[in-house]
């Protein structure tokens, strides 16, 4: 099977069973010959285009969704006037409701978040080998999808930091895909609005109210208060 054996003198522990695909691609000969990478190397040269290879992953990812996206099943706002910090002084009425629903604390500066998406129904899966479960991520993390002018950056807004119809709990994969992808993360927020008629920044609807929600579609507000601490 030809190969190029540029692969392996490239590092002095080198394993072509797992290269660094930004490292073989920069090394690639646009019309490779056949003394260096062919399509017969083992590693289609399509596959080294980052955006392909990225495509790739959001094809297998969407096609498996359930597995790698958890939803809340309702849309509420936990604690109207809080934003992430690094410390949360609850108040009693929240206190009561996550004692009721038996939902650990860990006084991290998300846990608003997490606790709102676990009161709103939200399954979060256990991580393999690890102590926790899957990262709670915010849907809108002010960065530019399609039509946005001015994204909205939730973890600083305290009409969107707990709202849970923002939030999903993702498994690294994808959580990872929500960061590296745009095009994920715009889908992610399309059905957001399919499911809860949330578009704070105005991308798939123009009437948003100010919790970013288009009627007939609203929110419910477990608590609020005008400021983060008690």
């Amino acid at each position: 099977m030809p190969w190029d054996s540029r692969f392996a003198y490239s590092h002095k522990y080198s394993n072509i069973l797992n290269p660094n695909i930004d490292f073989v691609a920069r090394f690639l000969r646009k019309s490779p010959s056949e003394s260096h990478a062919t399509k017969h190397c083992g590693f289609p040269l399509y596959t080294f285009s980052k955006l392909s290879a990225i495509e790739e992953i959001r094809k297998t990812v969407l096609s498996h969704v359930d597995d790698f996206v958890k939803w809340p099943k309702t849309a509420l706002l936990l604690w109207e006037g809080c934003i992430r910090e690094n410390y949360h002084k609850y108040p009693a009425e929240i206190l009561a409701l996550l004692k009721e629903k038996n939902i650990y604390r860990r006084n991290w500066g998300n846990d608003p978040a997490v606790h709102s998406f676990l009161i709103a129904g939200g399954e979060r899966p256990q991580r393999g080998h690890k102590g926790h479960g899957w990262n709670i991520h915010h849907l809108y993390f002010g960065v530019h999808t399609h039509g946005a002018n001015h994204p909205l950056h939730a973890v600083k807004e305290a009409k969107h930091f707990t709202q849970s119809a923002g939030l999903v709990a993702v498994h690294p994969v994808a959580d990872a895909l929500c960061e590296e992808d745009s095009e994920f993360a715009r889908l992610l927020c399309e059905q957001s609005f399919n499911r809860f008629g949330y578009d704070p920044n105005g991308i798939f609807s123009s009437t948003p109210d100010e919790f970013g929600f288009v009627a007939p579609f609203k929110t419910t507000i477990v608590y609020s208060h005008d400021t983060n601490h008690a």
